[in-house]
Parts: structure tokens; sequence; C-alpha cells
């Protein structure tokens, strides 16, 4: 099968970013697919050329063509629409070098890259699947950054034909499944495949003293891991706020790590300053490839995100990796995410940081408890998240497909 794989946002083994498309590319290519990704220069390293439009490579035996458009968590909003739209155009122009393929996956966000899809199958009949990594245009709606009434309404009706036309939709998770069959599309059209994590790469780890003294981390301290963007939907106040609450009831005993960069990381670095604290520990985003020492100290994971409905339905991958590093999970909303917490007893939810705080430490003071949350949280990404099965579900929908 010939897969062609539209991810604007793709990383390669050497970035910091979700590395969730290169692996299931890899996965595919594996299985005998010719597979090609076409992506942006975002998150590579070095830059391309002025003159040059694209460059190919090839890697795992699936090929890349990176298009010289490079894109950034700190651009501004209109600077992003920029570059989706260059990403949009010259897709477009160059979609006839890719008209022998089968089975065109076109993953948001933007949401304008279902337009290259719905392109590629009025020009050349190619059936399509759109991935939906976040639910757009809803949430920038919702959080105010889309504003005006007539782009609202065009992005819905784009939105509308997107999954209209599609030949099926993938979603990240339960929640955003529910979302988009409240928007009357046909339950049998839409199919859940998580972000997932490598079980393989994130694996639990038992020496924590080793693990913290190799990053020179004080062994006596519950280590809480943030890994991940410092954006405006992570809403990482809170952390702040709940690192504060927890030195409050028992001062000197939990430390903070957030490993990450985005466009409000000196917003929250000066929020924690104004708090006088002094249990958290700022670090620079790092490639994928190099995080495992951190997963390897930490006593447990944390995932947040601003008071915002929809964010309750986000796929953030750094909540998979901390289950199969066998880290019991700390989030601060509700949703499909803290259903599997509670089914599986593999974490906690709180929505305020005193509520949470107060759980985290009655916790990290019951290492027998400590130890089997963290072991069901390695089963349950062992059962559902793991990449490899992803993949799977995903390369049903296309056989499915091409076969019809």
């Amino acid at each position: 099968m010939n897969i062609l794989y539209f991810h604007q946002h793709f990383s390669p083994p050497e970035s910091s970013g979700n590395n969730r498309s290169f692996e299931l590319a890899t996965y595919w290519a594996k299985a005998g697919h010719r597979v090609t990704i076409v992506c942006g220069s975002g998150n590579f390293s070095e830059p391309l050329p002025w003159f040059s439009l694209f460059k190919n490579y090839s890697i795992n035996d699936f090929t890349v063509v990176r298009l010289n458009i490079q894109y950034s968590h700190f651009y501004s909003f209109s600077k992003r629409v920029f570059s989706f739209f260059k990403y949009l155009i010259i897709c477009i122009l160059l979609t006839f070098k890719w008209r022998q393929a089968d089975i065109v996956y076109a993953s948001s966000t933007p949401l304008t890259v279902g337009i290259i899809a719905l392109w590629l199958k009025k020009i050349f009949n190619k059936p399509y699947i759109f991935e939906t990594v976040d639910l757009w245009p809803d949430v920038p709606i919702q959080m105010g950054i889309i504003k005006s009434l007539l782009l609202v309404k065009a992005l819905f009706t784009l939105e509308h034909l997107i999954y209209k036309e599609a030949s099926h939709i993938v979603c990240l998770s339960e929640g955003m499944k529910e979302a988009i069959i409240a928007k009357r599309i046909d339950v049998h059209k839409v199919s859940v495949a998580h972000n997932g994590t490598n079980c393989s790469f994130f694996k639990p780890f038992e020496n924590k003293m080793m693990a913290k003294s190799q990053l020179n981390l004080q062994k006596d301290k519950f280590i809480i891991l943030y890994a991940g963007t410092i954006g405006e939907a992570n809403g990482l106040t809170f952390l702040v706020d709940l690192a504060d609450e927890i030195e409050k009831i028992t001062p000197n005993t939990v430390q903070f790590l957030i490993l990450g960069d985005g466009n409000r990381k000196e917003d929250v670095k000066k929020y924690f300053q104004s708090k006088d604290l002094q249990n958290i520990i700022f670090l620079d985003s790092i490639p994928k490839s190099d995080v495992k020492p951190y997963f390897d100290a930490a006593d447990a994971g944390f995932v947040c995100f601003a008071s915002y409905p929809l964010l309750e339905t986000n796929s953030a991958n750094k909540f998979y990796d901390y289950l199969a590093s066998g880290l019991p999970v700390f989030i601060n909303y509700g949703g499909w995410q803290k259903q599997y917490l509670d089914e599986f007893k593999a974490g906690i939810s709180h929505t305020t940081s005193l509520g949470l705080a107060k759980k985290i430490n009655l916790l990290s003071n019951n290492k027998t408890l400590l130890s089997q949350i963290g072991k069901n949280g390695r089963l349950l990404a062992e059962k559902r998240f793991d990449r490899y099965i992803i993949s799977q579900i995903i390369l049903d929908i296309f056989t499915s497909i091409k076969s019809n």
C-alpha cells in the first residue's frame, strides 16, 4: 500500500517534539508499505537554504518530504496562520508528485491540512482519512483566540466539509470522538487511535536513588515531572500554585521538574518567583531520545491544562509516557483521562491545587500504594496505549478503505 501522510509538525528522531508520526510511519514501513510523510521544517535543527523549496530524506525505510516552512510555538497567532497557509499552498502545488498514493492520511493541526486531502480526492480520486489531533476550530474559539464571527462560521463550515468528505476520521481520544459525533457525524465513521507511547523505550526504572543522583537531584525529595510544552493551553500557573500548597502542607518534601519550552515559560517563571518558592526546577527542552533519565528519576508525572472544558479531550503524549514509565499520573482536569486513571487505579485527578496537594501528600508517604499505582499504569500502557497497537488500528482502517 502506498500511504501519503500529511503532518506539518512531523518530528525527526533527534528533535524534542512528539514523535508519534515518526513511529507510526516506521511500523507501517516495516510491515511492507510505502510511506511518504510531507512536513514542514519547524522541528528540524538544520535550516534549509532560502532558495530550496523542499528536501527529501529517507528515514527508517520511509520517505520524508520536508518543505522549507518554519514554525514555532513562540510564533504569534497570525504568524502561525501564515505558516499553515504556506504549507497548504505548497502542498497543493506539489500534489501531482504524489498522485500514485493509495491512501491519504491528513493529520491536523492545522485544520487546513484537510483542504489538501480534499484537493487530492477531487483531482485524483484519492480516499482520505482525517486525523483530529486537536479539536479545531473549537479549542481556539473557546480560548478566545479566534473571535471573528465570520471566521468562526467559515472554519466550522470547512470542518464539516472535511469530515463529510473523509472516508474515515481518526481522533486521539474518546473525548474527541464524543465531540465529533455531537457534530452529527456518523459514529461508525469515527475511530479512536490514541496518541500513545513507545513501551519499549519508556519503561519503569526501579533504582530511583541512583537516577536522582545522576541528575544531581536530592534523593530524599519526592520528584514530580512535567515534561512538555509550556503554552497558554497548558495553564502551568496551576503547577506553581500546587507547589505552593504542597510546601505549606509538608515543607521541603516535594520537588517539581519542568522539562520543556513554550511561549508562556517566562510568565510561569515570573509567577513562580513572585511566590518566593524553591521547589521547582526549570529545565530546557531536550531531544526526545534524551528524556528517559528524567522519567527514571521521577516518582510521578504531572499533566496540566488551563480550565477550558474542551481541553479535557486532549491527548498529550506525556500522559502516555508517564504510564509506560510506571509513574503515577497526576492531572488537574476531568474527562476521559480521569476515567482511565480511576478505572485502572493509575493516578489522581483534582481540579483545585489544594485538593490535589492533599492527595499527593498522602500518596507520597505510601510507598506500597505508590508502587502499585505505577504498576497499574504500566499495564494500562501495554494493553491500550502502545504505539505498535495504535499503528495496527490505523493500518486496519487503511486496508478496509482501500478494499472498498
